[in-house]
């Protein structure tokens, strides 16, 4: 049994309401040999609550909603899948819920809902108004950038607590003093940043958005040499990336994926059931059954579970020398191509060497 369940759901699988130039679940789904399998049935969204709560029985469940675009499940899914989590509830178990949305879809009703059942929602967002515009343009291939800012006013409105996922592509890595008076200016105190990826089966395609590596590191220097400062100053924002870090500088374990240089099994539940292990590759291969059929656990010990398990991708030879190779030791295998794509260079190590040293006093003074 497990003090601690994690799910990550896809009510609406690969459906989205935009047109992001650079979706990697777009590119994983095209993958597949179904590429969308459709509004989830609530009888499947049901069968994730009980196959859960037989793995955890005393502790907490963590039900987490991704895409695509989750909210195209519209709102009555989500009411009865709260319904049905608190009826088969029993005392011992606590419930949380997240969900990462574009935002296009929020109003008055979903902020409710959110507030009244403790959401706490991730807002897909790019931080500068032409570089979002030009990249995460809707399916009629209008901008979207006023559009959401204006619905995480109602969040705001609402007190929803909900952070800000910005992808860090080759227009918004030039600017990172922009990007940052962005957040500060907005009152945007979370944030998570991730490197754009580039599809699956051609990892150094060269498109116009694609993020360099040595942009990246430049990026990730200036923008945490902004923070901080911003820090010393008494303005703190949260930084996934720099919180993580930290804690690892006070000896602590990362708490986010892809830092501790090997994958642990997640379970990534598609609309019709299917189960996989991880967001990035829910591919037919790693399939390891469906909850129709299957325990989370017996799920867990499938082929398809296993093969990705050991599938870990080589690390560059640059790690096993690398002086700071604790503080990734490898990165996630989906990035591995993007930080060895230069012979006796690694954007991360780039980084890490910069910021060390500070977040080491950092976390000395934090004790």
């Amino acid at each position: 049994m497990r003090k601690n369940f994690q799910v990550l759901i896809k009510p609406a699988s690969s459906l989205c309401n935009m047109n992001c130039k650079y979706c990697f679940y777009d590119d994983v789904s095209n993958n597949r040999n179904i590429k969308s399998y459709g509004i989830m049935p609530q009888d499947t969204s049901y069968k994730i609550i009980d196959r859960a709560l037989e793995v955890c029985t005393n502790g907490e469940i963590g039900f987490s909603f991704q895409g695509g675009e989750p909210t195209l499940a519209k709102l009555d899914f989500f009411e009865n899948f709260i319904e049905y989590a608190l009826k088969v509830k029993t005392s011992k178990i606590k419930y949380t819920y997240t969900i990462q949305i574009n935002g296009l879809l929020i109003d008055e009703q979903w902020c409710r809902f959110f507030k009244s059942n403790d959401f706490l929602v991730g807002v897909s967002l790019d931080g500068i108004k032409e570089t979002h515009d030009e990249l995460r343009k809707d399916n009629n291939k209008k901008g979207t950038f006023n559009r959401i800012m204006n619905n995480i006013k109602l969040l705001k409105k609402h007190k929803v607590p909900y952070n800000i996922l910005t992808v860090v592509t080759k227009y918004n890595a030039r600017r990172p003093q922009s990007l940052w008076n962005m957040y500060e200016k907005n009152g945007y105190d979370y944030v998570q940043l991730i490197p754009c990826l580039s599809p699956l089966n051609m990892p150094y395609s060269d498109d116009l958005y694609a993020l360099e590596d040595k942009a990246y590191a430049e990026f990730l220097k200036t923008f945490y040499d902004i923070w901080l400062d911003k820090y010393n100053q008494g303005k703190y924002i949260s930084v996934r990336m720099f919180d993580n870090l930290i804690k690892m500088c006070a000896g602590y374990p990362a708490e986010q994926c892809g830092m501790m240089g090997f994958c642990q099994a997640q379970f990534i539940i598609e609309s019709d059931g299917s189960v996989y292990p991880c967001d990035f590759y829910v591919l037919d291969k790693y399939c390891g059954g469906t909850v129709q059929e299957s325990s989370f656990e017996t799920i867990f010990k499938s082929d398809g579970f296993k093969t990705f398990m050991t599938d870990n991708s080589d690390k560059n030879p640059m790690c096993e020398t690398c002086e700071v190779k604790s503080f990734c030791n490898g990165g996630c295998k989906r990035y591995r191509y993007f930080y060895f794509q230069k012979e006796g260079y690694c954007p991360q190590k780039d980084f890490l060497i910069h910021a060390i040293p500070s977040m080491k006093q950092l976390a000395a003074s934090l004790r």
